[in-house]
């Protein structure tokens, strides 16, 4: 998630209407439509609709600090190599320039954006799906995972692995959290133990969650691919499923829906039962390196007279810092 703010400084452009002459900027070498650009969502990257002759895109830009033109051009490389009609993904659109990617110096920043096409479809809630939505969904992460394991070396090379994240984490976690700082230390130990080098580990997704996918039918379209990284696929798992538990210490195997889609990803790739058997330990792993992300999005003070909005995301983000820590309190209190 990007900092608050930086959030924040595009957010204060924004009118009533959705609209902001940032965004417009950022979108011209698209050609969209005038008026159609509007603000939709933000949190990893921004991202706002528009039109292109009538047709409907999404336009998604960050601050240069946030990812770089090279993460993102990684990125559309893998796209463009999983654009084989096997796999429903959103593909990046040529901007006027003839570019996938392009660069906006503005009045508030530097920024580097995309444009993709829009999927078909809806995304149901987690909690509306039944097990015939789960076990589609597994096989398409089935499918997914096995396109991304015939990848190009180079393609997989040029992308963070788990390693570089727990680093990240190290760096952003500061010296008073013991307790985070302990289970890191304990994750990055485990994970250090697993086999690397077989077919269980190579390029994920890493934000498998129903927000980013399109169900149009029986096809199920996939989209939001700026955390792929190198890892094991069952992390990949772990994190999908993750919505699931009501406890955050527990994922059952044995939920209908979870049996459902692992019988649905193993009708396209195998799953070392090996694996299966460490996926609390992924989803910790993830918990960790989220919750030191978390203290660096935490970056603007409350204030009076501040947007609602920022309060309310604050509030919301703190609470989920808070609960994290007392979390790792009492895995330091069984554990160390």
């Amino acid at each position: 998630m990007m900092k608050l703010s930086t959030m924040k400084a595009v957010m204060d452009t924004v009118n009533d209407q959705w609209w902001s002459p940032v965004a417009e900027q950022i979108a011209e070498p698209w050609n969209c439509d005038p008026g159609t650009v509007l603000c939709l969502r933000n949190s990893a990257n921004f991202v706002f609709v528009c039109r292109r002759g009538g047709v409907l895109h999404y336009l998604r830009f960050n601050e240069d600090g946030e990812r770089s033109v090279e993460q993102i051009e990684s990125e559309i490389a893998i796209l463009r190599h999983l654009d084989n009609g096997s796999l429903r993904i959103a593909q990046p659109v040529l901007s006027i320039n003839g570019n996938f990617v392009e660069t906006a110096s503005t009045a508030i920043g530097m920024y580097h954006a995309v444009v993709f096409e829009a999927l078909p479809g809806e995304h149901p809630d987690i909690s509306e799906m039944d097990e015939t939505h789960f076990r589609m969904w597994g096989c398409a992460v089935g499918r997914l995972h096995a396109g991304f394991h015939k990848m190009p070396e180079s393609l997989r090379d040029n992308r963070p692995g788990w390693e570089d994240r727990m680093n990240a984490a190290a760096v952003n976690l500061p010296p008073h959290e013991q307790a985070a700082l302990r289970e890191l230390a304990r994750v990055t130990a485990w994970a250090r133990q697993l086999p690397d080098g077989n077919d269980q580990y190579g390029l994920v997704h890493y934000d498998l969650e129903p927000d980013n996918y399109r169900w149009d039918g029986t096809a199920i379209g996939i989209l939001d691919f700026d955390d792929c990284c190198r890892h094991w696929y069952a992390a990949d798992i772990a994190n999908a499923l993750g919505g699931l538990s009501e406890n955050e210490d527990d994922l059952d195997l044995r939920h209908p829906g979870v049996q459902a889609f692992l019988a649905g990803y193993e009708s396209e790739k195998r799953l070392d039962p090996e694996l299966l058997k460490e996926l609390e330990w992924f989803r910790r792993m993830d918990q960790i390196y989220c919750f030191a992300e978390l203290l660096q999005v935490l970056d603007v003070e409350e204030h009076n007279g501040e947007p609602i909005w920022l309060t309310t995301l604050r509030n919301k983000l703190a609470r989920v810092v808070h609960q994290q820590r007392e979390r790792f309190a009492r895995l330091d209190a069984l554990e160390g």
